[in-house]
């Protein structure tokens, strides 16, 4: 008897802890299993207040996902959540998975503590996986695919095809959703009274962004035009710009802090000698920055494609920045740069006559020497220098190419001055040349040194330097 009632008991128990696990969502199973839908929370792109968490931004949704046999993975959340967010955070942003409020971003899916709720924000994209032509082209037809499956077919992905079947029932989710996320901002009656006057424009710097399209080499027509709260007092002056402060609510801006740039008075007059205008200037600043954040893209790739990204460390890397003009107080057009902001410490590494800035060993300052020297093996005409930032962003790059101008058979106006003012030409060429010394980074990027380079040439870095300065 005392038999059975144990059963019983043990019996009872059991199904007890099914029950609890079953309301609770708790499963023995581990891993990833697919889901149909995540429930994702939004959070803001920084951390803020005294606990220095990522504050919620709206409430949470659910996210439609493709039940597949492919195995889930962080890759296949961010694309969700950037097609999900899309028409909020535009195309310049891509998607940060976090472990919880107060992060790390994950980069395995085993990272994530719990994937019944998932935590992203949305970043400025730096080296975004859609930039090329082939990624570019990927994500139209896995975006068209939820929007009309019958476009795309077979030629899509295995987990693509599954959102082309799954989109012929999305389309009214997906309004019926936004139709529930927005909430109405709740008006107090001082507020509704308020709404009678006539309400008091804000001071804002209002700007025409012009962008620039890498790949054909050309400047875009139209402009985005948008306002900014720009600061009244500059956070840096360099040698030719002062910096202030910017923030923007444009949907394709807003989660990112800006500084604007702004030429010195001695900076315009030297411009000028050289025979460029303000808006050549400003414009060749930018085409400059984009070859800079290329080599770093180009050097980030060859040391992926060795192998050696864990004995490399992190990569330098270069902000956003974008042409822009403002109309002063008199009608007339100032050019400026928009850049993202950068925190931390401000520090020079070398400068743009070549040489390094900073003494001893300093693991930062090595990289940009390491990818000076590689700017130099990739085009044999021009050096990255001034290579200046906070930590591994960098920011406000120089060009000192082999020549100034360019050369009638070329076919271009001979009388030009390539890139910026501060193209210090041969002279930072080789200033370099003659003090590098390879170090484990350049190594790493597999670069040849500069002697055993000369050295088939029959040269010596003095005779090659000197040649360079004549």
């Amino acid at each position: 008897m005392s038999k059975n009632k144990r059963n019983a008991s043990d019996t009872f128990r059991e199904m007890n802890e099914r029950l609890t696990a079953k309301r609770q969502g708790k499963s023995k199973e581990k891993g990833t299993k697919r889901k149909n839908e995540l429930i994702v929370q939004r959070l803001a792109s920084d951390v803020s207040g005294k606990a220095q968490k990522y504050v919620r931004e709206g409430p949470r949704v659910f996210e439609p996902f493709p039940v597949t046999d492919e195995e889930l993975t962080i890759d296949l959340i961010k694309r969700a959540c950037e097609d999900h967010f899309s028409e909020q955070i535009g195309p310049n942003f891509e998607c940060n998975v976090l472990a919880g409020q107060q992060g790390p971003s994950c980069t395995s899916i085993d990272q994530l503590p719990d994937i019944k709720l998932v935590h992203v924000r949305f970043v400025p994209s730096r080296t975004s996986r859609f930039q090329d032509t082939k990624s570019n082209t990927e994500f139209a037809t896995w975006k068209r695919a939820r929007r009309n499956p019958v476009d795309v077919g077979d030629n899509l992905p295995h987990h693509s095809r599954s959102y082309a079947a799954k989109s012929e029932v999305a389309e009214p989710v997906g309004k019926a959703r936004e139709r529930d996320e927005c909430v109405p901002m709740s008006l107090s009656l001082t507020d509704m009274l308020r709404l009678g006057k006539l309400g008091t424009p804000n001071q804002t710097t209002v700007v025409k962004m012009f962008l620039f399209d890498l790949e054909t080499l050309t400047w875009g027509q139209v402009p985005i035009i948008m306002d900014f709260q720009e600061g009244r007092d500059p956070i840096g002056t360099g040698a030719f710009r002062s910096a202030y402060k910017a923030k923007t609510k444009h949907a394709q801006f807003s989660a990112a802090n800006w500084v604007i740039k702004r030429y010195l008075q001695r900076t315009i007059d030297g411009i000028h000698t050289l025979g460029q205008t303000l808006e050549q200037h400003t414009r060749k600043v930018v085409q400059m920055h984009l070859l800079a954040r290329n080599f770093a893209s180009q050097l980030e790739k060859r040391i992926m494609k060795n192998h050696m990204q864990s004995a490399f460390g992190k990569f330098l890397k270069y902000n956003n920045i974008y042409y822009s003009e403002v109309e002063g107080e008199t009608d007339e057009r100032k050019f400026v740069t928009i850049e993202e902001f950068i925190e931390g410490q401000f520090r020079k590494y070398i400068n743009n006559n070549g040489e390094r800035c900073v003494k001893g060993s300093d693991i930062v300052c090595e990289k940009a020497e390491c990818l000076a020297h590689f700017s130099y093996e990739k085009s044999e005409k021009l050096i990255l220098v001034d290579i200046q930032g906070c930590g591994h962003d960098m920011c406000d790059p120089e060009i000192a190419s082999a020549e100034l101008h360019y050369s009638e058979e070329q076919g271009d106006d001979p009388k030009e001055f390539l890139y910026c003012a501060g193209n210090m030409s041969t002279q930072a060429i080789g200033q370099f040349v003659k003090s590098h010394k390879c170090n484990v980074f350049c190594e790493l990027a597999g670069l040849q040194e500069f002697e055993a380079r000369f050295a088939q040439s029959n040269l010596t870095i003095l005779q090659f330097s000197q040649n360079f300065a004549n």
